[in-house]
C-alpha cells in the first residue's frame, strides 16, 4: 500500500507471468511522484517495451506495470492508446494530485468508481469500495428491473446506485475538482481485407488467431484451456498445441478441461471433446458440471457484494479449481468466438453497396442451392435495396420502424409500472444510440453489446476465487479488428457459419469438429426450477419494491412444477439474482 496525502493505492496481485512478479504492487517510480496499481496482461508488451527503450525509457524490470507506467510518463493520457490487452489499472500521480484510470479496449477487465462526498474510490472489485465505505450505498432498481426483464441496456450500472463501472475503452481523470472520462479507442468501421480466394482468408485467418493465442499464453505455469468440443474452444487448444510443438507457447506447457453434462441431453459434449483430445494426442480432463445448491448462489453474492453468477457461469466451478489444483494460472477459453468468427446473411447488401453484380449473383446462386427461392429471393431483395438507398433514406425507415417499437412492451407485466416505464426509457435510448447504417449496427452490437460487455467483465470473479486468470484470444483487439476487417461473405457462405474459421482449421481439427453444426445447451431446467421456488418463496419478500406480488407469483409459481420455458431463462436468472442481492443489501 501507498499512501500520501489525498492519494492512496493499494494492490492484491495474482502472478500469473513470469514478468509480473519482477515488480511488487503498487510500483513506483524512482522519486516517488507516481504509481501504478495493474490488473491483468499486455499482449504487446514486446512492441510497447522497444517502442520505450528506443524513446530512451529506463526499464528496471519486464512487468507489464513498469511498462505502463513509462508509458503515462512518456505520453500522459494518450498511454492507453499504445497498450493493448486485457487490462486495468489506476496511477496515482502525486506531481499532479490526481487519479488517472482506464480499462482496455473492451473492458475484459473491470474498473469500478464510487464518489462518497469528497473522496473517490477506485477499485477492480465491488466488495472493495463498499468495504471502503462507512455506509451501503441504495440499490440500483433501475439496473435490477432491466435485469428481471432479461436484457441490459446500460452495462455501466451496476446493481449499487451510483457505483459505476468505467466504460470498456475510456480513460478517466480526478484532481479532486474535475472527474473526467474520455473514450480512447473506436472499433475501425472500414473493410479493407478482401482476398481472391477462399485459400487467403484462411491462411491470413489462421495466423491472425495462432498470433492472438500466443500473445494470450504467456504464463509462469501451465496453461488450462476450457475444451468444449465446440468449434471454438477446440480451435484454441489445437493453436496451443501447435504453438507448443513449434517452440512458440508462451507457457512451459497446457492441459485441457472439458464439462460432462448428463449423456443424451445438449449439455452433453463429451465425444466431441474425446475426438479433439485423440487427433492432436492430449489428453483432455473431463469435470462434472457443477450443479450448486440455492445458498452457494445466495452466498456468491453475500461474498461478491454483487450479482451471483448464473448457472452457465457457475458450472465451470468444478473444472477451475481442478485446473488450479493442477498448477495452472491462466485460463484460456473460447468465448467470442460466436461474435468475431460467425457471420450473417448481410453479404447481399454489401455487395450491391459495392455495385459487385457478379458477387450478388454467385451469392444468390449458393444460397439458393442451400436455402430454395423462397427463403433467399426475399433476403436477397431487402438486401440489395437496402445496399443501394442513400444513409438519409435508411434513417427515415429505421425511424419509421423504431417507431412502432417504442410502443411494444419490454419489460414483463409484473414489474411495477414506474419501472417498466423506466425499463422502456433505456431500451429506447439505446436502441437511439445504435447506428443508422445497418452494417455499423450489426458491428456495434457484435463488439458492444451491453448484456455481453457486463457478464465478461464479472465472469472473472469466479476464476480469480480459484487463483486463476481468464482469458480471451477471440476477443483480443487484434483479433476483432481483423475479423471486422473482413466482409461477410467470408464468415458466411452456402449456409455455413464460420465459413473461413473452418476451413483455417481443417487438419488441425477432426473432421466431426470441423463439420459440426450443433452447439450445446445449458439451460439446466431443475436449476431454473429452484431459481423460481427461491423467487416465489424468499424472493418474494425481498422483491416487494419491484414486482406487483401477485401477478409476479402466478407467473413464477406455476413453473416451480413444470418445464421451464428456455425463452424465459434470462427472466428467471435476473430474477433470481436480484432476490439474492437484495437479500444482504438491504
Amino acid at each position: 500500500m501507498l499512501v500520501k496525502g489525498s492519494l492512496g493505492l493499494a494492490a492484491c496481485v495474482l502472478h500469473t507471468t513470469t514478468e509480473s512478479r519482477e515488480a511488487a504492487q503498487p510500483l513506483a517510480n524512482e522519486n516517488g511522484g507516481l504509481a501504478i496499481a495493474f490488473d491483468g496482461f499486455l499482449a504487446n508488451w514486446e512492441e510497447l517495451r522497444s517502442d520505450l527503450l528506443s524513446r530512451g525509457a529506463i526499464l528496471r524490470n519486464r512487468s507489464d506495470a513498469e511498462l505502463v507506467l513509462r508509458a503515462y510518463e512518456t505520453w500522459g493520457e494518450a498511454c492507453v492508446g499504445h497498450c493493448d490487452g486485457e487490462f486495468a489499472f489506476v496511477i496515482a500521480d502525486w506531481r499532479r494530485q490526481r487519479l488517472f484510470g482506464a480499462r482496455d479496449h473492451l473492458g475484459l477487465k473491470p474498473l469500478f468508481h464510487y464518489r462518497d462526498g469528497d473522496r473517490l474510490l477506485l477499485a477492480s472489485d465491488i466488495a472493495a469500495i463498499i468495504t471502503a465505505l462507512d455506509r451501503k450505498p441504495e440499490p440500483n432498481f433501475g439496473f435490477l428491473a432491466s435485469l428481471m426483464a432479461g436484457e441490459l441496456y446500460n452495462a455501466e450500472q451496476t446493481a449499487w446506485q451510483d457505483l459505476e463501472s468505467l466504460a470498456h475503452a475510456h480513460w478517466l481523470s480526478c484532481d479532486g475538482a474535475r472527474f473526467v472520462t474520455r473514450r480512447y479507442y473506436e472499433l475501425p468501421t472500414e473493410v479493407p481485407i478482401r482476398y481472391r480466394t477462399d485459400a487467403e482468408y484462411a491462411e491470413r485467418h489462421r495466423w491472425e488467431l495462432f498470433d492472438a493465442v500466443r500473445r494470450s499464453s504467456r504464463s509462469c505455469a501451465p496453461l488450462a484451456i476450457e475444451v468444449s468440443g465446440g468449434l471454438d474452444s477446440s480451435a484454441i487448444f489445437a493453436a496451443v498445441d501447435h504453438l507448443h510443438r513449434q517452440g512458440e507457447l508462451l507457457a512451459p506447457d497446457f492441459s485441457g478441461y472439458t464439462l460432462v453434462g448428463e449423456e443424451g441431453t445438449p449439455s452433453y459434449e463429451v465425444p466431441y471433446a474425446r475426438a479433439v483430445a485423440d487427433h492432436i494426442a492430449r489428453r483432455v480432463e473431463e469435470v462434472p458440471i457443477f450443479h450448486p445448491p440455492c445458498d452457494w448462489y445466495v452466498e456468491q453474492s453475500r461474498t461478491d457484494q454483487e450479482l451471483p453468477p448464473p448457472s452457465n457461469g457457475a458450472m465451470s466451478f468444478e473444472l477451475e479449481r481442478c485446473a488450479s489444483e493442477n498448477g495452472a494460472r491462466v485460463l484460456v477459453t473460447g468465448l467470442g468466438g460466436d461474435e468475431w468468427l460467425g457471420g450473417s446473411r448481410s453479404y447481399f447488401r454489401d455487395f450491391a453497396a459495392r455495385r459487385d453484380g457478379a458477387g450478388f449473383m454467385r451469392a444468390l446462386r449458393e444460397d439458393v442451392a442451400v436455402h430454395g427461392w423462397q427463403n433467399t429471393l426475399p433476403l436477397a431483395a431487402r438486401g440489395g435495396v437496402s445496399g443501394l438507398l442513400p444513409s438519409t433514406l435508411r434513417r427515415g425507415i429505421r425511424a419509421l420502424l423504431n417507431r412502432d417499437k417504442t410502443s411494444a412492451p419490454v419489460a414483463p407485466a409484473w414489474l411495477k409500472p414506474h419501472l417498466r416505464d423506466q425499463v422502456a426509457e433505456l431500451a429506447a435510448h439505446y436502441r437511439e444510440s445504435l447506428p443508422d447504417n445497418p452494417d455499423l449496427r450489426e458491428r456495434r452490437l457484435r463488439f458492444a453489446y451491453p448484456w455481453s460487455l457486463y457478464s465478461r467483465a464479472t465472469m472473472l470473479r469466479q476464476p480469480a476465487s480459484n487463483g486463476l486468470e481468464l482469458r480471451f484470444p477471440f476477443l483480443s483487439r487484434q483479433f476483432v479488428e481483423f475479423s471486422a476487417a473482413t466482409p461477410e461473405y467470408a464468415r458466411m457462405r452456402r449456409g455455413i457459419n464460420k465459413y473461413t474459421h473452418r476451413l483455417a482449421m481443417r487438419g488441425f481439427l477432426p473432421d466431426i469438429v470441423i463439420e459440426r453444426d450443433t452447439k450445446a445447451a445449458f439451460d439446466f431446467d431443475d436449476t431454473n426450477r429452484m431459481m423460481c421456488s427461491y423467487i416465489t418463496g424468499v424472493g418474494a419478500q425481498v422483491l416487494d419494491d419491484l414486482v406487483n406480488h401477485d401477478c409476479f407469483v402466478r407467473q413464477f409459481g406455476e413453473r416451480v412444477e413444470t418445464t421451464v420455458d428456455a425463452s424465459l431463462t434470462w427472466q428467471i436468472y435476473g430474477t433470481y439474482a436480484a432476490a439474492c442481492f437484495l437479500e444482504h443489501a438491504h
